[in-house]
C-alpha cells in the first residue's frame, strides 16, 4: 500500500509528525502515485543538471546512471520554466525543519570519530527498540484504531534505531562506498579495479 511506504520514507528521513509529506500531486517535487513515490524532475532541474544525479547514482544504480548521462537527458529541455505556487521557498524551508539533519549529522560524526562506542550505543538502542516492537506485537493491533495508527506507533517505536541507521550510512558508509566504487571504476589498472 503506497500509504504504507510513503510512511516509511518519511520515517526514515525522521518525518514522524506530518505523516502526509508525500502528496498525490503530480506538481510537486516528489509525490505519491496509485503505487509507487515519483520525482519530478522537470522541478529538480531547475536547480540541478543531469550530471548531478548521474554522479550520485552511479554505486546505487549504474543504469539510471547512465540515462542521466545520455544526450536524451536534457536539462534545457526538460527543465520547469516556473515553478507552481506551492513549491516555494517558504515551503521548502517548512519541510526541510522536519527532517532531523542536526541530529542525523552528530550520530554521524559519532561513528567517524568513535566507531566502537558508536556500535555498542546503535547495538543498545536496536535491543530497545526491538523490545518495544514486541510489546507492540505481543499487544496487538487495536481494532478500533486501525491499521494506520499501528503502523504508526511501530515506526515510532523504531525511530531511533532508523536515525542511527541514517546517520551511520549518509555520514560514514556511503561515502566509504562511492570511494571503493570510484576506485573500482577508474582504476588505472586492472588489479586496481579488480581488487
Amino acid at each position: 500500500d503506497i500509504t504504507l511506504y510513503s510512511r516509511m520514507v518519511s520515517a526514515m528521513c525522521g518525518i514522524v509528525e506530518d505523516w502526509s509529506f508525500f502528496p498525490n500531486d503530480p506538481r510537486m517535487p516528489v509525490f505519491n502515485a496509485s503505487t509507487r513515490q515519483y520525482a519530478n524532475l522537470s522541478i529538480f532541474f531547475k536547480f540541478l543538471g543531469p550530471d548531478y544525479f548521474r554522479r550520485n547514482l552511479e554505486f546505487l544504480d549504474p543504469y539510471i546512471a547512465s540515462i542521466f548521462a545520455g544526450s536524451d537527458c536534457d536539462r534545457k529541455k526538460y527543465r520547469i520554466k516556473k515553478l507552481p505556487k506551492e513549491v516555494s521557498m517558504r515551503n521548502a524551508w517548512w519541510i526541510f525543519r522536519l527532517i532531523p539533519v542536526k541530529k542525523i549529522y552528530k550520530i554521524g560524526q559519532a561513528f567517524k570519530k568513535h566507531p566502537e562506542e558508536a556500535k555498542e550505543k546503535y547495538i543498545q538502542i536496536v535491543e530497545c527498540d526491538m523490545r518495544k516492537v514486541k510489546q507492540l506485537e505481543a499487544r496487538g493491533m487495536d481494532k478500533s484504531d486501525g491499521l494506520q495508527s499501528y503502523a504508526n506507533e511501530l515506526f515510532r517505536a523504531v525511530l531511533p534505531s532508523i536515525f542511527q541507521e541514517s546517520g551511520a550510512i549518509y555520514f560514514v558508509i556511503l561515502s566509504m562506498f562511492n570511494k571503493l566504487d570510484a576506485k573500482r571504476r577508474e582504476g588505472k589498472t586492472e588489479k586496481i579495479r579488480s581488487e
